[in-house]
């Protein structure tokens, strides 16, 4: 499977006081969030490509090619579809769909994202019942058609393509399930959650 990483860095981090959340640096190490999810995925896939989804001017100094959302305004959904149009036309089988919040993202953990179930047309973790769609694998021509379509009918949500796609779950531990914790506010970065 050749599949393109697509990491997300456009939203407007407005519960971080706007703060670009992939550039907030680690406590232990003092790399960025950004720096730790390129060295995981090269880790788990050394010859992947990735791309930066959405564009913010704090990312214009990282040497990765940026794709806007298409169209604009709409959300993560809009940075699904350029980035799955992007794959599509680069001839990548399935793109990884990855939030750049995630401080413990393991390369383990991307493994098996990439490997398991590799006939879906979609694979992320649920916790809750609720979908990631942020740390997800899309099969590109498939999951272009389902974002399309969403767009087309103005449902924005990412858990709706996924439910389209009639996705697989990628069943996480416990211990997995927290190197996935995000960083949304200011007390998550104090706690280390």
């Amino acid at each position: 499977m050749k599949a393109l990483f697509g990491i997300f860095v456009g939203g407007q981090g407005s519960r971080m006081g706007g703060a670009p959340k992939g550039l907030l640096a680690l406590t232990q190490s003092g790399e960025t969030i950004l720096e730790r999810t390129l060295r995981e995925i090269r880790t788990s896939a050394p010859d992947a490509q990735i791309v930066l989804v959405g564009q913010r001017p704090e990312y214009a100094h990282v040497p990765l090619f940026s794709i806007p959302d298409e169209p604009v305004g709409v959300g993560p959904l809009a940075g699904l579809n350029s980035l799955l149009t992007f794959a599509d036309t680069h001839g990548h089988d399935a793109v990884i769909a990855l939030a750049c919040d995630m401080p413990y993202l393991a390369s383990a953990l991307l493994s098996r994202l990439l490997s398991e179930k590799p006939n879906a047309r979609a694979l992320a973790p649920r916790f809750e019942g609720r979908w990631q769609p942020l740390f997800a694998r899309y099969a590109t021509p498939q999951a272009a058609l389902a974002t399309r379509t969403a767009l087309t009918r103005q449902k924005y949500a990412l858990f709706g393509v996924l439910d389209a796609l009639a996705a697989e779950e990628l069943v996480l531990s416990p211990e997995e399930q927290r190197l996935l914790c995000d960083w949304d506010t200011p007390e998550d970065v104090e706690l280390g959650l």
